[in-house]
């Protein structure tokens, strides 16, 4: 593996685009369409063999001298043989901090000097090792990948790139020992277990990234597996959804009114298409003094109310089993929905329908009960077809408690991969002679100008004009003043979570006030801008 030098310049934005064609030893010819820095001891190369036209993800890590990997094995040796167990135990910082109290007294006895050692060098790897993951830390941390997939002993890992799409790495696991102790590790990150006798993990790293694994030959038969879903640390906001061209200021000021007035929103799309992304952006409208509970498999909804109690799932414990069939000790969906109930939510958020919890779900919402979530399905037929059989079995008749249906998905615009809210559409009425249900559909995506754009009128706001016993145009200007504000957010590339959720908030309290001041501010920059 190349050395890559610790006075390497790094750009500011740790990425750069070189297009450097070389010949590897072999003679295969290959050109580096892009390379970027994940810290100042990884870098990234995306290869591209110039004879398949294959691109490849290539991690180079800065090579350790003689001296610092023998003290990092004397570090190892101490770490298992010594009774002191507080690498296990107390906060993450707390546990970095005695990594580093140990460096320090190995270089001391060793009297190692400057030149011999790098102690921020050494301080990273011991890191990584004791503290991070390992040989895929620095995917953990590339912005860039959204996935990370090992099929098997001795078979390259694959990421999802959000430019490139599914690339082979240059990592893998060699032996079934190390790929086998790798996944009970990632078990214990998720404070689960993994065995021969329970060989399938679902459980979430503490940074909130989704782990499925399996262990060892006991299911798949190229030996264990695991995948990470990887998420932002900072969720997607409705501004970064119209920045990002997933959804128009017209449509999140649709949703906005859906959610303020309490619409049952399901998202639905295929795996990976952003469903939970754009649930968790919408989930920023429920108005700051309703209480809201969620309840999901892992935990990745995250929203800035104080009224919030968020419910995970947890699996079972010892051998024993319930006449369910659950593990002792076991909490499932089921369990947190009746919980949930019982605290009388304003507002319940659900990670995903999908088991015996959703027909007392849909019998909460045809009660009332406002909710937002998402379902697996390609389309509204797809999504109706699951409902209504095994082993959902929700009766038609509850299909109408849905006022709302956002469909998402992966599109394909010029040479690239990009996820757009496809369509948006309001549930109308069941036929009670075809019993058919009827819907309206209100947003459409446009292939050709990669344009989301109304198609229809919508109901929801005849609906709000009705029971607020104002006219149409009313709500209908109260409409596009959310469609200035969240355009006015988008123009001034108001993106932080925090800041969006302040606006909302105002304008929640004072919304003439707030329509002012941005119309005023417009004014000042139109102004400016003819000066200048």
């Amino acid at each position: 593996m190349p050395q890559i030098h610790h006075n390497d310049e790094i750009p500011e934005n740790h990425s750069y685009t070189t297009k450097v064609e070389e010949k590897l030893m072999d003679g295969t010819s290959i050109e580096v369409l892009d390379s970027y820095f994940i810290n100042e001891f990884v870098k990234v190369d995306i290869r591209k063999d110039l004879g398949t036209s294959r691109i490849f993800y290539s991690v180079t890590t800065e090579l350790l001298k003689e001296r610092e990997i023998r003290t990092l094995e004397k570090m190892k040796e101490s770490l298992s043989n010594g009774s002191d167990n507080s690498i296990n135990f107390g906060s993450f910082s707390e546990r970095e901090e005695y990594i580093n109290q140990i460096l320090k007294k190995l270089l001391s006895e060793d009297g190692a000097n400057p030149e011999e050692v790098s102690l921020s060098r050494l301080k990273y790897f011991a890191k990584r090792d004791y503290l991070g993951y390992g040989k895929i830390d620095a995917l953990l941390y590339d912005g860039n990948v959204e996935d990370i997939s090992c099929d098997g002993v001795g078979v390259p890992l694959y990421v999802y790139h959000k430019k490139y799409q599914n690339l082979r790495t240059n990592i893998v696991f060699d032996g079934a020992q190390e790929l086998n102790n790798f996944i009970v590790y990632l078990a214990q990150k998720g404070n689960k277990q993994i065995s021969v006798s329970d060989p399938i993990l679902d459980a979430s790293t503490p940074e909130g990234n989704r782990i499925n694994a399996t262990y060892g030959n006991e299911v798949t038969a190229r030996g264990g597996t695991f995948s990470i879903r990887i998420f932002n640390k900072v969720p997607f906001s409705p501004v970064d959804l119209v920045k990002l061209g997933t959804a128009s200021q017209d449509l999140i000021a649709y949703l906005w009114l859906s959610v303020e007035n309490g619409k049952n929103i399901v998202v639905l799309g295929g795996t990976g298409v952003g469903k939970t992304s754009t649930l968790n952006a919408i989930t920023l409208f429920v108005p700051s003094t309703s209480k809201i509970v969620s309840i999901e498999d892992t935990r990745e909804i995250k929203i800035p109310h104080k009224n919030w109690i968020s419910a995970v799932t947890r699996s079972g414990v010892g051998e024993g089993r319930f006449v369910m069939g659950k593990n002792s000790g076991e909490i499932d969906m089921f369990d947190l929905l009746v919980s949930a109930l019982r605290q009388r939510p304003d507002y319940l958020i659900v990670g995903e329908v999908r088991g015996m919890e959703s027909y007392n779900l849909f019998q909460a919402m045809s009660m009332g009960q406002t909710t937002i979530t998402t379902i697996h399905a390609e389309s509204i037929d797809d999504m109706i077809m699951r409902l209504e059989n095994h082993p959902l079995n929700i009766p038609r008749t509850m299909l109408t408690s849905i006022n709302c249906v956002v469909k998402q998905s992966m599109v394909r615009i010029n040479e690239g991969v990009e996820r757009r809210i496809t369509e948006v559409s309001e549930v109308v009425r069941l036929d009670p002679e075809s019993n058919e249900l009827t819907f309206n559909t209100i947003f459409s995506w446009d292939k050709s100008k990669d344009m989301i754009a109304f198609t229809g009128e919508p109901e929801l706001l005849k609906e709000i004009a009705d029971k607020r016993n104002v006219s149409s145009e009313i709500v209908r200007e109260v409409f596009n003043k959310r469609g200035k504000l969240i355009k006015y957010l988008v123009d001034m590339n108001i993106t932080n979570y925090t800041d969006i959720w302040e606006y909302l908030r105002r304008y929640s309290e004072e919304p003439e006030k707030i329509s002012r001041e941005l119309k005023e501010d417009k004014d000042e920059r139109g102004n400016s801008s003819v000066q200048r």
